[in-house]
């Protein structure tokens, strides 16, 4: 258990640690950043840098901000219509009963058709058979229409 909490300890010190930072500037100006001590000679200032906290866009160009917002946008935008897109699609998509139905119908209509080729018919009970046929095909396309 005490090993358990030396760990999170260490490890919720990290993040200060790594954010404190060191200025180094040498005989010649040159200015050297490190999270250490100096080197001998040199002058050493803390430094804590301005976009330290991990914010979104930081360290940004106002000109790489604005695109990164356009970029953004179109995103949602393109998620929207996707959203939409799949809300167009359902009401397409047959359901179970919907398809059983429509394999019903398919069924009937295909005895029929038998029925037309099989013995002589009369030309009334051509047209009936046919007027049937029919039914069943606008029935079909009154299944699958989009239901709004």
């Amino acid at each position: 258990m005490i090993r358990y909490l030396a760990i999170a300890a260490t490890l919720a010190l990290l993040p200060v640690q790594a954010l404190s930072m060191q200025k180094c500037v040498d005989d010649e100006g040159n200015i050297t950043f490190t999270d250490g001590a100096c080197p001998s000679g040199a002058a050493g200032k803390a430094y804590q840098p301005s976009n330290a906290t991990m914010s979104s866009g930081s360290g940004l160009r106002p000109g790489e901000r604005a695109l990164l917002n356009d970029v953004r946008a179109k995103d949602a935008e393109d998620r929207y219509y996707k959203r939409k897109e799949y809300q167009h699609d359902r009401r397409h998509t047959l359901t179970f009963g919907d398809r059983k139905r429509i394999r019903e119908l398919e069924m009937e209509k295909r005895s029929l058709s038998k029925s037309l080729t099989r013995g002589s018919k009369s030309w009334s009970q051509n047209i009936s058979i046919r007027d049937q046929i029919r039914g069943i095909d606008r029935q079909i396309e009154q299944i699958r229409s989009p239901k709004y």
